[in-house]
């Protein structure tokens, strides 16, 4: 059976599953547990192979995650048995509305249909994934020595045969490029960066199987156009960056900040600095990876690396918008760090703000010359700075005591009132008559 039989299978699969009621599911998702305990030998010893396949190649930490034992199988076991006691939301009403014409509407919690699930290392997630889906009446799919052990059970029940389906590999049975492309399109929940990225590996292993039946010099070569490939990641990209902007209430584009950076280049600015924010609702570490590494490219002189700092009362903690945790802000700045100093850049000030998420920093990097004294001694507080410019705030530092004095917030503000800017003026060099300076 070909991957494009499997998914059109797969989805077909769903009607039924939709439809089972709790009762059924439960009964399903026990037996499925029981199975993992009846394979226990064929799992283990898969696991095993996959660890001897990776050792190596990967980490201690990804090989640890990758581990199985008689004690991680039993709890995995525990897992399903304790997703078949919760209580079955599928169906329910949350709310409804009567109108006029006598209609009521109904907003309803009902399956999404067919679920593709893309992870590394976690076999627990095989389980996890699949008996989510099947308590919330999914369908996703399936593949491994656990992902036949759980389809056992699930063949005996009728209409979902193939309801259980735990996406490893797209290509086991492809036989064709194009019907590797073709799965991605069947796939349309999978992100594009991700379709894009199936659809390499598809061709990727395609290539291999044609190097061993036809010989390295005389099997065709596959290849996806590059140009077109990074069109379509380039315009996923955007999009991605301009939904976090647009959930932290910025009006601009991700375009609209290249065209700016643009232009001033083209101005003459020959010192630009770039800031990013790790940590932002809906951000991801990919996609703050991805973020960095345009900044790089665009050829910035000095990047400040910032993480989120959720100030009571902000709109974004208002809003109970999804904010990376910890761990994934630990990832975004454990990309950072290797990477800017890979491209010639280097730390220069840090500083620290209250509730910052994960307790992280701000660190300013720069490449060589191109250190801003005026960010090193806005931190230390050793130095008066004097401002000039709509939103500036005047420092003054001297005699044991620190003195600060506002600019006019906005530019039509800042140009209409010379008598605050004077009496800002005045302020800083009556502090330094006082200081005897």
């Amino acid at each position: 059976m070909t991957t494009i039989d499997i998914l059109k299978k797969t989805r077909a699969a769903r009607g039924g599953l939709a439809v089972l009621d709790e009762a059924g599911k439960n009964a399903l998702l026990l037996s499925m547990a029981d199975s993992l305990l009846s394979h226990e030998g064929a799992i283990l010893a898969e696991n095993e192979a996959d660890m001897s396949d990776a050792r190596g190649h990967i980490s201690d930490v990804m090989l640890d995650r990758l581990y199985l034992d008689e004690k991680r199988l039993a709890a995995m076991v525990e897992g399903v048995r304790a997703i078949a006691a919760l209580s079955d939301h599928t169906g329910r009403i949350l709310s409804e509305v009567h109108r006029p014409n006598g209609m009521t509407i109904y907003k309803k919690q009902v399956p999404l249909g067919l679920v593709a699930i893309i992870y590394e290392s976690r076999p627990n997630v095989t389980s996890d994934a699949a008996v989510l889906a099947m308590k919330s009446g999914n369908v996703s799919k399936k593949n491994t020595a656990m992902g036949w052990a759980l389809y056992n059970n699930a063949a005996n029940s009728g209409d979902t045969e193939t309801a259980l389906d735990v996406l490893s590999d797209m290509v086991q049975h492809q036989r064709s490029a194009a019907q590797a492309l073709q799965a991605t399109r069947i796939l349309k929940q999978l992100s594009p960066e991700t379709q894009l990225y199936q659809a390499q590996r598809s061709i990727a292993i395609l290539q291999t199987q044609l190097n061993e039946e036809y010989g390295d010099d005389k099997a065709p070569k596959l290849k996806i156009d590059q140009t077109l490939a990074e069109q379509f990641m380039k315009a996923a990209d955007q999009a991605e960056r301009d939904a976090v902007l647009a959930n932290i209430g910025r009006k601009h584009s991700a375009q609209d900040i290249l065209d700016c950076y643009a232009e001033a280049r083209a101005a003459g600015h020959d010192d630009i600095n770039m800031d990013l924010i790790a940590g932002l609702p809906e951000d991801t570490p990919d996609g703050f990876a991805r973020s960095l590494d345009e900044v790089i490219s665009m050829g910035a002189d000095n990047i400040t690396v910032h993480t989120l700092s959720l100030k009571k009362g902000s709109r974004i903690m208002l809003e109970g918008s999804r904010i990376p945790g910890a761990d994934e802000v630990a990832q975004m700045l454990d990309y950072a760090d290797p990477t800017l100093r890979k491209h010639g850049f280097a730390p220069y000030y840090l500083y620290r703000q209250k509730y910052m998420s994960g307790s992280f920093e701000n660190v300013g990097w720069t490449k060589p010359g191109g250190t801003g004294l005026y960010n090193i001694y806005i931190m230390e507080e050793l130095h008066s700075i004097l401002s000039l410019g709509a939103g500036g705030s005047t420092k003054m530092v001297g005699g044991g005591q620190i003195r600060r004095a506002f600019n006019a917030k906005y530019p039509r503000e800042y140009i209409d009132r010379p008598e605050k800017r004077r009496a800002n003026l005045m302020d800083f060099a009556r502090f330094y008559a006082e200081q005897g300076e």
